[in-house]
């Protein structure tokens, strides 16, 4: 599947948060038990216009990714994509060529995801390794060492 980015602006600040709701309220609910807590959760997560790329195929908006590079690694922040856009490689693909980007640095890629949120097998088929936890998340790397081998 062909997709493209383009740098978000301040004019899909409003689409993105909404986005970021919409695919994460299954997990966040679960991992969150007061609203307080969960407003926390997106308010942590917001648009972020410096780092953030809009997923597009056929023209049509489908998701949002958030890089930040740091040091010597990326980290892949956010990763989100419209329901009708999940489980068909489109994830797979992108997390793949954020791999291919970090092998050409030299990098490693890092990203968390919640506990609750299934994506956690993904990222392990993708050859993530998990280094941390805590009690709401999960911590993964791709070591540079395996990005240029």
């Amino acid at each position: 599947m062909k997709y493209h980015l383009y740098p978000a602006g301040n004019e899909d600040a409003g689409w993105i948060n909404k986005l970021t709701r919409e695919t994460m309220k299954p997990y966040v609910d679960l991992s969150w038990t007061t609203e307080s807590e969960q407003e926390a959760y997106y308010k942590l997560n917001e648009f972020d216009e410096e780092s953030t790329m809009v997923i597009v195929v056929d023209g049509e908006k489908v998701g949002r990714l958030t890089c930040i590079t740091e040091n010597k690694s990326i980290d892949l922040a956010e990763l989100h994509l419209i329901p009708s856009f999940q489980g068909k490689g489109l994830g797979s693909i992108i997390i793949k060529d954020v791999i291919d980007d970090a092998a050409l640095k030299a990098l490693t890629v890092k990203l968390k995801c919640l506990r609750t949120n299934p994506a956690r097998n993904l990222y392990r088929k993708l050859g993530f390794v998990q280094v941390d936890e805590d009690d709401k998340r999960l911590y993964f790397e791709y070591p540079a060492e395996k990005v240029v081998s």
